[in-house]
């Protein structure tokens, strides 16, 4: 059939490999892919469980009712969005890297000691740098739209009057301090 490597890295391509959530269906889940939505389109408020964006729990989470196929994701910290209150096991993330699907026996694979998830990780490195330049782009974009900033006009005489009280008041400090 192939090499083992060249067919894993194949699995986005294969019409076969398509999964979708229990919600909707609209999704297309395949392994070997980032999934991602932009930031501001998930929910990073942690007082509510059930919103948008990408679930993910631990195998101890009872997640039945959200489909019938365990598969495991590798997720960057940085891209999670809210960890529920009083939820154990269970986050939002705005992305993650579908590495595989797992038989209901195979659930427990991460607390073997030859388990190794390492080069699934380097993947979904390898997967992320390629569009890191426009992903940051975006990312910092959009999270520029969820805050508002207001910065008042100030002059340049006005920043040297700051700048100089500034310094007075750390030269006055500084001949109060006593070191003992």
């Amino acid at each position: 059939m192939g090499n083992l490597e060249k067919l894993y890295l194949d699995l986005p391509n294969m019409q076969e490999n398509r999964y979708t959530s229990a919600h909707t269906g609209l999704e297309d889940y395949r392994v070997g892919n980032v999934i991602s939505m932009p930031r501001d389109e998930g929910d990073d408020d942690n007082t509510r469980n059930c919103s948008f964006g990408y679930h993910a729990a631990s195998k101890q989470y009872d997640y039945s009712d959200f489909g019938n196929q365990d598969i495991l994701v590798i997720i960057n910290p940085m891209d999670v969005l809210a960890v529920p209150r009083g939820e154990v096991g269970k986050l939002r993330t705005c992305r993650w890297y579908f590495a595989m699907t797992l038989e209901e026996n195979e659930r427990y694979i991460l607390d073997e000691d030859c388990f190794d998830v390492t080069h699934l990780g380097d993947i979904f490195e390898e997967k992320c740098l390629e569009n890191l330049e426009e992903h940051v782009k975006k990312g910092f974009t959009e999270e520029v739209k969820r805050h508002t900033f207001t910065i008042p006009n100030i002059s340049a005489n006005e920043i040297t009057t700051i700048c100089k009280s500034l310094t007075d008041i750390q030269e006055e400090l500084k001949d109060r301090v006593v070191n003992i």
